[in-house]
């Protein structure tokens, strides 16, 4: 974006906002929805909690096929038509004063059921059909759950547990227990959203134990536990492709379709040539990571999210590229697709660069919703540090409302001479991890000029957003980071 068209966007949205009619009351803000699944297919009621939801005129979610009946303020009926795509949709609530910001709803393609504290105890668990799943919460500090399924040996199972994804707080952590009472499968502490991927070893009744990580609770600290066996999509590799071209793409499931079954391994591989064109809108350059689509395969339930970017992609080559002498060669500018598949991975990329050059690094990680601190460090032939980036700090100057710190690196470096360099690439929380799916994306180019505009309400309470009524006007504050000298 030039300097001239942000000013013109500024004298835009200045004129668009100024009136001299007073401020309306504050819109809607929803804090939670409980339940806040629905099956296809079916119709459920949701109760609400939030602020300022007096007179709710209409409710709307961004789904085809479904409609939304208000009872009061604070009943919803959501009627789902059976063709309806299972997945994650927004929700939002519209008043007199305004429009709610998006919550949201997940729309099953299984049976859901609605927890209660009647499942607290090992010996009265809910029992969940298979396929299936369950919505709850957890209501008090230390509060424990306990579901149970019926099972057959060799039965391939996922078990997912969401909540950050589905507008929760809590940190859930589950245990499978077999029928004879031996704990046989734990989800892993460091996951945002625990998955487990098991083959049963007996018939029988298995229970999950679900918890909060921080034995703690508050009205947004709900979950959503499932249980599949049906053939499923779980990750694709890499999720950095080329936006102009078809794109050989490696995915990860369960049951995969011409994948023959292994008697041991219960997660697949297979790859699948992925065509943008065919797949996402036209892709419009701007920021690296709302450039993007969800990929979805025939006979396969789930998606997985693929990001789009017109920088060459750079495939990690596991496990060529894991020491200095060992380094992949790379071409600046693009953009790397990386990948940790084992504990304490570390990969090399080895580049060229002229005296002088200025490049601008960006490490994504925990921005794709990784339990991920990555650590840049660039070196020179002799293996020499000349410069580390770690964790991106505050925005210097006023505090802006919303925190630019991450735990993804992003700066700046420049080349003392012309010749060969390296980049390391780590993950500081990986000694004990590493996956098919813990991925991660390095952004390479030359610098240059540039900055990043944050707009934001000039009542920080109100976090559903700008309502602008007809005739109206409210403020807006805007922040810009000037980043590489821009002016």
């Amino acid at each position: 974006m030039t300097a001239r068209r942000f000013i013109d966007c500024l004298m835009i949205l200045g004129l668009s906002l100024c009136s001299s009619v007073p401020l309306f009351a504050a819109p809607p803000e929803l804090e939670s929805l409980f339940p806040f699944s629905c099956q296809a297919g079916t119709t459920a009621e949701i109760k609400l909690k939030g602020k300022h939801l007096k007179d709710i005129r209409q409710s709307q979610v961004t789904a085809p096929g479904v409609s939304v009946k208000v009872l009061d303020d604070k009943r919803l009926q959501i009627n789902v038509e059976k063709q309806t795509t299972a997945g994650i949709y927004n929700l939002r609530l519209l008043t007199d004063d305004g429009l709610s910001q998006p919550y949201p709803v997940q729309i099953t393609a299984w049976p859901t059921l609605t927890a209660t504290e009647k499942s607290d105890q090992p010996d009265s668990p809910l029992k969940l059909p298979l396929p299936g799943g369950v919505d709850a919460r957890f209501e008090h500090t230390g509060d424990i759950d306990w579901y149970a399924f019926t099972g057959k040996k060799d039965q391939r199972i996922t078990l997912r547990c969401r909540s950050k994804s589905l507008g929760g707080s809590a940190t859930p952590l589950m245990t499978l227990i077999a029928p004879d009472g031996e704990e046989i499968a734990f989800a892993s502490p460091h996951q945002r959203e625990p998955v487990l991927h098991v083959k049963l070893p007996n018939s029988g009744t298995y229970q999950v134990k679900v918890f909060n990580r921080a034995y703690s609770s508050d009205p947004s600290a709900l979950y959503h536990l499932s249980v599949h066996t049906k053939p499923r999509l779980l990750a694709a590799f890499p999720a950095l492709i080329n936006s102009g071209q078809p794109n050989p793409v490696t995915i990860q499931g369960i049951s995969l379709p011409g994948v023959s079954q292994n008697a041991t391994q219960i997660l697949q591989q297979k790859e699948i040539i992925v065509d943008p064109e065919k797949r996402a809108a036209a892709h419009q350059p701007g920021s690296p990571l709302t450039n993007r689509f969800h990929l979805n395969v025939p006979e396969l339930e789930g998606t997985v999210p693929l990001m789009l970017t017109d920088l060459p992609v750079i495939v990690d080559q596991e496990p060529g590229n894991q020491s200095q002498k060992t380094a992949q060669k790379i071409k600046v500018p693009c953009d790397i697709a990386g990948q940790f598949l084992k504990p304490r991975d570390l990969d090399w990329y080895q580049f060229t660069a002229e005296k002088g050059q200025e490049l601008s690094i960006q490490a994504f990680g925990e921005q794709l919703n990784q339990q991920m601190d990555l650590e840049l460090a660039l070196l020179d032939s002799s293996g020499k540090v000349l410069k580390s980036l770690t964790n991106k700090a505050e925005v210097k100057g006023n505090a802006t409302p919303v925190s630019a710190k991450s735990l993804d690196p992003e700066g700046t470096w420049k080349a003392p001479k012309a010749g060969t360099y390296y980049l390391l690439v780590r993950d500081l929380y990986g000694s004990s991890l590493g996956s098919f799916d813990r991925q991660y994306r390095v952004r390479i180019e030359n610098k240059q000029p540039d900055f990043r505009v944050y707009a934001y309400p000039t009542a920080s309470d109100r976090y559903s957003g700008i309502s602008l009524h007809q005739g109206g006007h409210t403020h807006v504050t805007i922040y810009v980071d000037r980043q590489h000298g821009f002016s």
